[in-house]
């Protein structure tokens, strides 16, 4: 699949809202939580309670998300081959990432706000 040239609405520091997966429940996340994920042109940032649990590099791919409907996929640090599909789209100032399917029963939802 073709490399996309990075989206410049995804640049920029997103703080998480929300995480909806399987059968577990998760809490809403208020602004302020530190839990961050940051884009810079092909370089991330990710922080977990306000600390810096992994960076690295990042490419996001054209390609056809779990229900058949062509999306942008993310992929962190090359690892094409053993990462966990990850799609996204941005809406309204706030990103939405689906990993492992589209729907939060089979696997998880999670939406970030732009700060």
């Amino acid at each position: 699949m073709p490399e996309r040239k990075i989206d410049n609405t995804l640049t920029g520091t997103w703080e998480l809202r929300s995480v909806v997966g399987g059968l577990m429940v998760h809490p809403k996340y208020t602004p302020g939580n530190g839990n961050i994920l940051k884009f810079e042109d092909t370089n991330y940032s990710k922080y977990s309670n306000g600390q810096l649990t992994k960076n690295g590099t990042y490419t996001l791919i054209s390609g056809k998300s779990f229900n058949g409907e062509l999306m942008e996929r993310i992929i962190y640090d090359d690892d094409d081959i053993n990462a966990s599909m990850q799609f996204l789209e941005i809406r309204n100032g706030k990103l939405t990432i689906y990993w492992g399917a589209d729907i939060s029963l089979d696997g998880a939802v999670m939406q970030y706000e732009k700060l």
